[in-house]
């Protein structure tokens, strides 16, 4: 029941930063719908209930692009409140795989091919990750901008220290 093809095609030619914005009730559930240009080319939908988020200007999208010089340029590109919280949230997840996937690197450690190790070592990563961040802001044990990589405690170093408990 989403107009997303309309959407799509009044949006074809729109600049990053405009946005569409609809209401419906669904079940007696009020909705919104926002359907946002992310760029010209990408249009970004969200839909929530009415009373999560805010629909006026939150803080802009930097788009990053480079000039015909090769210089890296920043545009802020408007986008409502309700897609700024999204995007600083989801943030989050990102951070936390790749905590996981890159930094310690359990598959590519332990390589196999049964898909239950491979389970077991998600799990492994997932616990040692939150622990680490859970630990990390209670007792500011990490801190990014020391110079000092002796005072750092790295994901790798604590991951060492918890399996020899």
């Amino acid at each position: 029941m989403f107009p997303k093809a309309f959407i799509d095609d009044v949006l074809k030619d729109a600049p990053g930063g405009v946005c569409i914005l609809l209401q419906a009730t669904i079940k007696e559930i009020p909705l919104i719908a926002v359907s946002y240009c992310y760029s010209t080319r990408t249009t970004l939908f969200l839909v929530a209930t009415k009373d999560l988020g805010l629909t006026h200007p939150g803080s802009p999208y930097e788009m990053k692009y480079t000039d015909n010089f090769g210089n890296v340029c920043i545009c802020k590109v408007e986008r409502p409140d309700i897609n700024s919280k999204f995007f600083e949230a989801s943030n989050t997840i990102d951070k936390h795989n790749q905590q996981g996937q890159s930094d310690m690197a359990l598959k590519k450690c332990w390589l196999t091919n049964d898909p239950w190790f491979h389970v077991y070592t998600t799990l492994i990563g997932i616990n040692v990750v939150n622990c680490y961040n859970k630990l990390a802001d209670y007792h500011k044990i990490i801190n990014f901008y020391l110079s000092d990589k002796a005072k750092k405690l790295s994901i790798e170093m604590f991951a060492g220290y918890l399996s020899t408990s």
